[in-house]
């Protein structure tokens, strides 16, 4: 077993309902590195539709940024694209003891999958709601008895929320999901990794993350990541928060008024834009975004041109509106930050596209790290030719 990985991956066949643990070849780790990579190598071997989830060398780890999960799908015509999912998400998926999940066929009945201590199962998500994805979270939290459970859930919109946060897929992982008849993804993880060199890891990992605070300075918040004039509409920060593992604190708590849901947490800048440049009040920008997330309909700049005002998204009926393209590659999830070298490593490691792309980090710092870890010499430049497999 690699260091930094538990060496297992699942195949999960929805149409059998067969889950299929399988061994993570050292030659795929030692070529690939990790995270989108790997992804792509295995659905590229089942080579029809399929979504997958993995997770980067670095990701659980406490070194900057080091949040990231990956949300993976491949459609019919063979194209790929990938999106970051975070929050406590990449941790608690790399602690499953599964460090790559490739997810395909149809259910005939609503499911949901359920990850724990290195066991999986396809559970019965027929009284699952079908068109609140938050609702799905709720539901399956409840029933398994622990609030802390990850969940990944589809709606009726393109878009999967990560517990009660949207904004993060732009590549139609939801919609893939429903598709599939997959209302869920739930996992939580218990789990210990393996350094390599742990005392020198961490040394250089506090290092790393020191430097990256005097970066950071004063930026805080999802209104450091919208023009002045957006951020001056967006009412009602309560606090801000980071990522695990993370220096910035880019996403935002705002008050809401379900009694059900007090508060929201908001990662999706591109929806915050959008909806900015649209007339109406201000106070209700948070209300109308919040409906349009339980839908499954965010992160998409098309949003103020579907609605005459705000008040429109507040008091209309959400439906889902026809499908919209969705990215191919990368999602670096932040309106304003173009694709990078940097950003592709990230998607190989485990590091947030958001972080690399607005604060900047220096590659050599992260392959020293991750040789540290993994007990072999990694250089910055390996880890660009690995990112080669995704352009």
């Amino acid at each position: 077993m690699p260091h930094l990985f538990f060496g297992t991956w699942l195949d999960i066949d929805l149409s059998s309902g067969q889950v299929e643990e399988r061994d993570l070849p050292d030659e795929l780790i030692g070529e690939l590195i990790g995270g989108a990579a790997v992804m792509s190598k295995l659905m590229e071997d089942y080579s029809g539709e399929c979504i997958s989830l993995g997770t980067g060398p670095l990701t659980g780890t406490p070194c900057p940024g080091a949040s990231a999960a990956f949300a993976g799908v491949r459609r019919g015509d063979g194209s790929t694209a990938y999106a970051p999912v975070m929050l406590n998400a990449g941790l608690e998926l790399k602690l499953t003891g599964f460090d790559f999940i490739l997810i395909h066929g149809r259910s005939e009945r609503p499911v949901y999958i359920w990850m724990r201590d290195q066991v999986a199962d396809i559970v019965n998500g027929s009284g699952l709601p079908a068109e609140d994805s938050w609702g799905v979270c709720s539901a399956i939290r409840k029933g398994q008895g622990d609030p802390r459970i990850q969940v990944i859930s589809s709606s009726v919109g393109d878009c999967a929320s990560l517990n009660f946060v949207s904004g993060w897929d732009g590549i139609g992982f939801g919609r893939s999901m429903s598709g599939m008849n997959l209302r869920g993804i739930a996992f939580r993880g218990m789990g210990e990794l393996e350094l390599s060199e742990p005392e020198d890891f961490l040394s250089k990992a506090s290092e790393l993350m020191s430097k990256e605070r005097e970066k950071i300075g004063t930026r805080e918040g999802v209104g450091s990541l919208l023009s002045p004039e957006a951020a001056a509409r967006i009412r009602g920060i309560k606090r801000n928060r980071s990522c695990f593992s993370c220096p910035y604190p880019c996403m935002s708590y705002f008050a809401t008024d379900d009694p059900a849901y007090e508060r929201m947490l908001l990662m999706d800048q591109r929806s915050l834009a959008a909806l900015a440049e649209m007339p109406g009040q201000d106070e209700l920008i948070i209300e109308a975004l919040m409906r349009l997330h339980r839908k499954g309909m965010c992160a998409s700049d098309k949003i103020g041109e579907t609605s005459g005002t705000i008040e429109d998204l507040v008091n209309e009926p959400v439906s889902k509106a026809a499908e919209e393209p969705q990215l191919n590659g990368l999602d670096n999830i932040t309106k304003g930050v173009e694709p990078s070298d940097a950003i592709s490593a990230g998607f190989i490691l485990g590091i947030c596209p958001r972080y690399l792309g607005v604060i900047g980090a220096e590659m050599e710092g992260y392959a020293e790290l991750l040789s540290l870890g993994i007990g072999r010499e990694i250089s910055s430049e390996d880890i660009r030719k690995a990112a080669e497999r995704l352009s």
